[in-house]
């Protein structure tokens, strides 16, 4: 039995007992050949009786079940995408600050089982001059990376490439690409997500990961779709604060404009701007 996995061996022991005790049993279990190769079977036993309806012996049929394993747990992996991709969603629309919700969401992520990441990560915005990203919220970091890496130049370390190519950056381990370290750093493996709103650049989503990470299509779509729902929230969050900025100028604005509808009536209203111009006789329409 030595060819089946840790896991599985005494499950088949009890269901070898169980079937020479006369009854019957189907298994599954998983494989490692002598190539490294994993499998995937199925196993159907059943007690062989002699003349005397004692149990002798035992029978099985067994068959392999990998491809139907595989596009089994595909499906329970999608299922398992799509309800974090709704609950994250549903997270942003709740209400709360901007800091808050992106902390809550990124102590989420970094705790999903099937995403296999160390239990650390950042989201940074893009600062105004588009040249920086500063760490906004994190997750699990040291307080000699959060000095570190309060500011990355774009361009820099694995975040900075990823924000200026806007495109996804992976590594498995602290290689020479890892600009940005000190001498004490434990090794790791990073995604650096752009959080992108269409083409425009919001943001850093990076996710730490063991070393030797293996990449995995299905879970970087993943992580990219939470990054475009972070970089729709960060926008929204910003036109609610710049709506509430224009809203308190205008309440407190000392000037007035007058806007005339087209029955010609008048509404005197604040201006947001010292230079507007005041305006009479003109329709709204």
């Amino acid at each position: 039995n030595d060819f089946i996995l840790p896991q599985y061996r005494k499950p088949f022991v009890n269901l070898h007992r169980s079937v020479m005790a006369g009854n019957t049993g189907i298994m599954e279990f998983e494989i490692k050949g002598k190539h490294g190769t994993h499998r995937w079977l199925q196993t159907h036993a059943a007690p062989m009786r002699d003349t005397n309806r004692q149990v002798t012996s035992m029978i099985g049929v067994t068959r392999d079940i990998t491809e139907h394993k595989r596009v089994e747990q595909q499906l329970v992996l999608k299922r398992e995408q799509q309800t974090t991709l709704r609950e994250i969603l549903e997270t942003t629309l709740v209400g709360g600050t901007l800091r808050n919700t992106l902390q809550q969401i990124l102590s989420r992520l970094v705790k999903i089982s099937w995403l296999s990441l160390l239990s650390k990560g950042g989201i940074f915005l893009l600062e105004k001059d588009e040249q920086n990203l500063r760490l906004f919220v994190q997750e699990g970091l040291s307080p000699e990376i959060q000095t570190l890496c309060a500011q990355v130049p774009v361009g820099a370390c694995h975040c900075g490439r990823a924000a200026a190519t806007s495109q996804l950056q992976y590594a498995d381990c602290v290689d020479s690409r890892h600009e940005i370290t000190h001498p004490a750093i434990p090794d790791h493996g990073h995604y650096c997500v752009p959080l992108l709103a269409g083409e425009q650049l919001i943001g850093m989503l990076v996710l730490y990961l063991p070393v030797g990470f293996q990449r995995d299509h299905a879970n970087e779509e993943f992580i990219t779709s939470v990054g475009s729902i972070l970089a729709g929230f960060i926008l929204r969050k910003r036109d609610e604060e710049e709506l509430k900025l224009a809203s308190l100028v205008y309440q407190n604005s000392s000037q007035a404009m007058t806007v005339t509808d087209a029955d010609a009536n008048h509404q005197h209203q604040p201006c947001l701007h010292q230079n507007h111009r005041l305006f009479a006789g003109r329709s709204s329409r």
